[in-house]
């Protein structure tokens, strides 16, 4: 009987210790999910940065190339239009390749956060079916107490 009581108070200990793991371990997921999808936020707001960049760089490019075409129309090729002309599609060029590392970026706060959301409801899920074990075991230590004080009577 003694060891039957000192087994069940183990099992509600056990069961105690797991709940508390879970909780830990499901806030230290939330906290994970929120910086993922700050990160996430803040690289769509640079990309965003970056796209406007790139259309007023890309503007800018058009404009120097409509003059350089109207100078070369006129008079030989201009050798500071051209550098200016090699400068602005070489800013323009790194702008894109910045884009597209912000956009490969976001893609990955992407990726990570929908893990993130699965590792989270497969947590739920064993938490859930933890409690309900842990249900079932509570109800068969009620019953084996009423059988134990039925036998003691």
């Amino acid at each position: 009987k003694q060891q039957l009581f000192r087994k069940c108070a183990r099992v509600e200990q056990l069961e105690g210790e797991l709940g508390q793991l879970l909780s830990t371990h499901e806030g230290a997921l939330d906290t994970e999910h929120s910086a993922a999808f700050a990160r996430e936020a803040e690289l769509r707001r640079q990309r965003d940065r970056e796209r406007e960049e790139n259309e007023q760089l890309s503007k800018e490019l058009k404009s120097v190339q409509v003059a350089l075409e109207s100078t070369l129309d006129k008079v030989a090729a201009s050798s500071e239009v051209k550098d200016k002309l090699d400068r602005m599609h070489g800013r323009w060029a790194a702008s894109e390749a910045r884009s597209d590392d912000l956009h490969r970026a976001w893609q990955l706060e992407q990726d990570k956060a929908g893990d993130l959301a699965k590792q989270l409801r497969s947590m739920t899920a064993e938490r859930n079916r933890m409690e309900a074990k842990a249900q079932r075991n509570a109800g068969a230590a009620e019953k084996n107490t009423v059988l134990h004080q039925r036998l003691c009577q």
